[in-house]
């Protein structure tokens, strides 16, 4: 899901999730995998992996699907919004 927020007339804000840690089974305990991170750690609860992810990467913004055991780091991104002219027809006497 990506969430836009409309900064101006030509700009937006980009919601952008980064995988970052994933739940090893049994109980609360999780692995990261963003870019970067050193995979063999299984931290012992969800709070010990994000203070992890936040030493590293500095997010502090976070998403998780928890039926899926995932959690995403959340960042922003402002695109510039292309806005085409309309189209005109010779039909109409418009070129």
């Amino acid at each position: 899901m990506q969430i836009k927020e409309k900064v101006s007339n030509n700009t937006e804000i980009k919601e952008i999730k980064i995988k970052a840690a994933t739940r090893v089974k049994p109980g609360d305990r999780w692995k990261c995998v963003f870019n970067g991170a050193n995979d063999t750690i299984v931290f012992e609860s969800l709070i010990d992996s994000l203070e992890y992810i936040f030493q590293q990467t500095g997010t502090t913004q976070f998403f998780m699907d928890s039926k899926a055991g995932i959690t995403y780091m959340v960042t922003t991104e402002e695109q510039e919004i292309i806005v085409e002219p309309p189209k005109k027809f010779s039909l109409y006497g418009e070129d």
